[in-house]
């Protein structure tokens, strides 16, 4: 099946606005790769913009035509390598921040006025929420690395027993929730950071905002789409496989009440 209009906008949004944050830095006369500064955005775009964000988006595509990714659980396990690499990413990002912070002998915790870590002219309170948004974001991260695993055992075991209960399913949605969260929190921050800092013009501004935007809202797939879908077949193939294990244990039973009878009449008989 081929993708639909939503998806290709959604990837295609991923791949522009992850580009532009990645190629300001490269192009910047003000940065060079030898600044630990510059690594900084790169790598926070390349963990939030692009890996985090097709993460998401990955796990909810239901219409893939690739047979590894047709299957939950197997989209689940991608998911898994894929948002671990982009959490690698977005820490070596504050390691980045935090070894040009540390050259510049700016405090780590404040918005530095430095010409090159700094935001030059920008607002005070602007970079203060750049800087404290950024903390909450990877404080939810750690939280999610911790969540995630025992999300991922507990959905394990149900599929397993093609069975979940309600509380099972309160616990699953702890980790779905926070993701969203840390999801928003992390696209709007970079986006902040491009805003503050000059080293994009103002269409690569607009450019990167209207693709932030744009995969914001396709890509978790916000009005369920084809989850729901999926859901109501899956629904109908776990009756149908409830029903073959229904008839295979009445098979069962019957073949044992029949031998039963069997072992009777020859008790009788002897």
């Amino acid at each position: 099946m081929r993708p639909s209009g939503k998806d290709t906008l959604s990837v295609g949004s991923m791949l522009l606005t992850s580009g532009l944050v990645v190629y300001g830095p490269l192009q910047s006369e003000k940065l060079d790769l030898g600044s630990p500064f510059a690594w900084h955005p790169i790598l926070m775009g390349l963990g939030f913009n692009f890996l985090l964000s097709v993460g998401v988006w990955l796990y909810r595509y239901e219409d893939c035509n690739v047979d590894v990714l047709d299957r939950r659980a197997a989209r689940r396990k991608i998911h898994v390598c894929i948002q671990l690499i982009g959490v690698i990413l977005v820490g070596l990002g504050f390691v980045a921040i935090y070894l040009a912070h540390k050259r510049t002998g700016s405090a780590l915790f404040m918005a530095s006025n430095d010409p090159v870590v700094g935001f030059g002219g920008a607002h005070i309170i602007a970079r203060t929420a750049h800087c404290g948004l950024g903390y909450l974001v990877l404080l939810l991260l750690v939280a999610q690395v911790f969540v995630g695993p025992f999300r991922y055992r507990v959905v394990a075991e149900a599929d397993s027993r093609m069975d979940m209960d309600d509380s099972e399913g309160r616990q699953c949605s702890i980790h779905e929730k926070m993701g969203k969260v840390v999801y928003i929190f992390g696209l709007t921050n970079v986006l902040l950071g491009v805003w503050l800092y000059d080293a994009w013009s103002l269409i690569q501004r607009l450019a990167i905002t209207l693709a932030t935007v744009t995969t914001m809202s396709l890509g978790p797939r916000w009005d369920g789409g084809r989850e729901m879908e999926t859901q109501a077949k899956g629904s109908v193939d776990m009756e149908e496989a409830l029903d073959r294990k229904q008839a295979e244990r009445r098979k069962k039973e019957a073949e044992e009440e029949k031998m039963q009878k069997i072992m009777g009449r020859n008790k009788a008989e002897a």
